[in-house]
């Protein structure tokens, strides 16, 4: 058995649609030609000559602008787009970090507290949901305690 394709209402209005558009489109494009033709044929060929060299002229003149300023012209800065201040500049030597007596005291005395958090249940739960709302503080203690070695 043939089956028939189904065809909305909105594909053929839609197909119509396009249909007129490009015959609207032809019409106005053959309208300009002609227009074009009829001026082209009152120039003589002097001035067509003339007409042809201007537009040589400002083509390649536009062309020649735009390669001799891409090498030559000002220097384009990136104002809007700035680093992070964490990041540290291009090629710039790791500076060791000067820590005092008391930084790793501090240290120290706060990884006694995290190991008596966690040895009772209550503890625990507190220290995950301190962990669960700050993520990356356990990594970066642990950063912190390799640089005190």
């Amino acid at each position: 058995m043939w089956w028939r394709k189904k065809i909305s209402l909105f594909s053929v209005a839609q197909s119509q649609l396009k249909d007129r558009l490009a015959t609207i489109s032809g019409r106005v494009q053959q309208k300009f030609a002609g227009y074009l033709q009829r001026q082209d044929a009152k120039l003589s060929v002097r001035q067509r000559k003339l007409c042809f060299a201007v537009f040589l002229l400002a083509g390649c003149g536009a062309s020649g602008f735009i390669v001799v300023d891409t090498f030559y012209g000002q220097k384009h800065t990136d104002a809007m787009i700035s680093t992070p201040t964490h990041v540290m500049p291009f090629r710039q030597e790791l500076q060791t970090p000067k820590f005092s007596r008391n930084d790793t005291i501090n240290i120290r005395s706060f990884r006694q507290v995290l190991d008596s958090l966690q040895s009772t249940p209550a503890g625990r739960q507190l220290l995950k949901e301190h962990f669960r709302d700050r993520p990356g503080l356990i990594d970066s203690f642990e950063v912190l305690e390799k640089m005190f070695r």
